[in-house]
């Protein structure tokens, strides 16, 4: 069922007539006095002949990238390769920002006379409505500007060839980072879709809230140099919001009677206090990653071979019973 969910979207939603079609440039800036992201943007269409061939092309695209895909949760932590990851639009950092610039009004027609550069653009959201009123809201990161700047651009005409000025050149690829249904993103591509949205920096900031709560639980000595870490690495930031959202830390409190011995089976490089109430976080005794492993519960036992692995992501399935 889940693997068609997202299947029966677009094929309901392109089972109408595409109405309207626009594709925004989303430029972002940052505010001198907040340090808040600041997103603005300029939108443009096709001339008829194309816009036929775009829909065409654009309609398989999307259904060939979302056909036979298992769809889960979104995990801020790792990526279930070949999946699609489901997340509520009001989960998702600056996206209420984005879409407030995703209407005529609140944006620009790019025109002959439009004086912008390439390098510049974040990234562009395609925005569609078909015959019902329904939206469908494709979101890409721009990766490739800088290079076209910093590379020649050659225009082949009648067997010669021009070197074009690369500053007015844009090549977009058309592709999808997450599709947008209802409120409901549904994320294709992990990577770019964290750089678009700048899930790093709302991790971070989501982690330094949370700091005196954490460290209030007093589970890790030498709290404020573990917390450190964590946040000046992209993936540990991400592990970090994850024990933070699951509460992980009050959780191994409760079964620390078990840590100590559970590192000490899977080959964790972690130090615990003589009385073996606290874990003693230093650099040198400490390997970062397994602490955050153990409390992450990533030390699983295989139910059929009964074999010790480190799992990059857990999810319960039910309590074990005797």
């Amino acid at each position: 069922m889940t693997q068609t969910r997202l299947s029966n979207k677009v094929e309901e939603f392109y089972s109408k007539d595409i109405k309207d079609t626009k594709i925004y440039l989303i430029f972002r800036s940052v505010d001198d006095e907040t340090a808040e992201y600041l997103y603005s943007s300029s939108y443009f269409g096709f001339r008829r002949r194309d816009y036929e061939t775009f829909l065409d092309d654009y309609k398989e695209y999307i259904s060939d990238l979302v056909k036979g895909k298992e769809l889960t949760p979104y995990d801020i932590s790792v990526t279930e390769k070949g999946s699609i990851e489901t997340i509520p639009s009001s989960q998702v950092p600056n996206i209420s920002k984005v879409k407030e610039v995703l209407i005529p009004a609140e944006s620009r027609t790019i025109t002959d006379d439009t004086d912008f550069d390439p390098v510049h653009i974040w990234g562009y959201v395609i925005v569609m409505k078909n015959s019902d009123g329904k939206l469908m809201r494709t979101y890409r990161k721009q990766v490739n500007a800088k290079l076209m700047k910093e590379s020649k651009v050659l225009n082949f005409i009648q067997g010669e060839v021009k070197i074009i000025k690369s500053d007015d050149r844009l090549i977009l690829d058309f592709k999808a980072d997450a599709i947008e249904f209802e409120d409901e993103c549904f994320v294709t591509n992990n990577h770019y879709f964290n750089q678009f949205f700048s899930y790093t920096e709302a991790h971070v900031n989501f982690a330094n809230a949370n700091f005196d709560d954490l460290k209030d639980i007093n589970i890790i000595d030498n709290f404020d140099d573990f917390h450190s870490r964590c946040v000046e690495s992209v993936t540990l930031v991400k592990r970090l919001v994850s024990v933070i959202k699951e509460d992980r830390l009050s959780w191994l409190k409760s079964n620390f009677s078990n840590a100590k011995r559970v590192a000490n089976e899977y080959g964790l490089k972690i130090e615990f206090d003589d009385a073996g109430n606290k874990i003693i976080y230093t650099n040198k005794n400490c390997n970062i990653s397994d602490v955050i492993t153990l409390i992450r519960g990533g030390c699983v036992t295989d139910a059929v071979d009964m074999e010790r692995y480190i799992a990059s992501s857990v999810r319960k399935v039910g309590s074990v019973t005797n």
